[in-house]
């Protein structure tokens, strides 16, 4: 388009879209003004009575008796916590369509202010339209920021896409309890995997107290002829995931449990990696319950990560003390599909 359509074009727009633009703009405030001071109020109560709990945490942890038997307690209050913060999101949401609604009702004031420019008879009328036009812009251009104010002072940090990081709940304890890092994934966190054989197909499922993302689990089975290397990435929100292997041999499945099984009581180290430099080694244990093989964090532990096995991120790996090793990856199953 080219400058003298543009021209044109404002010196076309009349006081008669102007008002029409009136309307519109005071159906859309008393709109936003209304979901605003709801959901403004609805984010202040959840927000505040995720602080609450924040304070509960707190005390539980912080008492001079043994805290061990207020762990359970301590993992349903986060949730709570976390469940409560996350509503906060339908504000946050509300809070982007106020801001850009704004922005755009000013963009379309400022452009009828041609009209009324053309229309007014004095230099004194157009003085008056024109700071006119400056009042209507300002509570648009600032009310988001005021609004966004009350989204503030929350107990942790829940990312856009309703993911809690694992190192946002690491710094939540690590600030408000004594408790070390260590004992936060073990304990609070509590990562369990499970292993076992339905319908002849292995069938792998990690299970959490909290739902975290941003980390990977390598788990290291090893006896006298065998090491079996299993590594989860958790990126995807779920309390509990399930996987299955990928390969094209039959019977495969059953006999890769069988060596699994045939490991329990051997050495078991297991890797909960933040990052690539930055992890922590714990003792595993793996016993057999309800015909299922499950692996559990024991107590911490001093060995050094080979930064190759981060690289095979989602994969069940077989390797031989002579031979080559097999390596399977790791396809997750449909929510609820696992043991069907």
């Amino acid at each position: 388009m080219s400058n003298s359509c543009v021209c044109e074009f404002l010196n076309e727009v009349s006081v008669y879209s102007v008002q029409h633009l009136g309307w519109v703009t005071a159906v859309v405030a008393a709109i936003l003004a209304l979901t605003s001071i709801v959901f403004s109020q609805f984010n202040e109560r959840s927000i505040q009575s995720a602080n609450d709990l924040a304070r509960q945490i707190k005390n539980k942890l912080n008492q001079k008796e043994e805290y061990e038997n207020k762990i359970q307690e301590v993992v349903e209050d986060f949730n709570m916590m976390v469940y409560l913060l996350l509503n906060t999101q339908i504000y946050k949401r509300t809070l982007n369509l106020f801001k850009y609604l704004s922005y755009f009702i000013i963009f379309l004031w400022w452009l009828s202010l041609i009209g009324y420019m053309n229309n007014a008879e004095t230099f004194g009328d157009k003085v008056v339209i024109f700071l006119s036009t400056i009042l209507l812009t300002i509570p648009f251009l600032f009310l988001p920021d005021i609004l966004e104010s009350f989204n503030k002072n929350k107990p942790i940090i829940i990312s856009d896409k309703n993911k809690l990081d694992v190192l946002e709940l690491v710094r939540f304890f690590s600030r408000n309890t004594p408790l070390e890092k260590q004992y936060i994934i073990k304990k609070i966190i509590n990562p369990v995997v499970k292993v076992n054989i339905n319908k002849n197909k292995l069938i792998i499922k990690t299970i959490f107290n909290i739902d975290v993302v941003g980390f990977n689990m390598i788990l290291k089975v090893k006896d006298d002829n065998n090491q079996v290397t299993i590594n989860i990435d958790k990126n995807e929100s779920n309390i509990e995931n399930t996987y299955s292997i990928s390969h094209d041999v039959e019977t495969l499945e059953v006999g890769l449990f069988k060596q699994l099984k045939s490991m329990i009581g051997k050495d078991v180290q297991i890797f909960f990696c933040f990052s690539s430099t930055e992890y922590i080694c714990y003792k595993g244990l793996l016993k057999l319950s309800d015909g299922e093989l499950e692996i559990t964090f024991d107590n911490k532990n001093i060995r050094t990560l080979d930064h190759s096995d981060l690289k095979k991120k989602n994969s069940f790996m077989i390797q031989p003390v002579l031979g080559d090793a097999k390596i399977f990856d790791l396809i997750k199953e449909p929510k609820n599909k696992g043991n069907e």
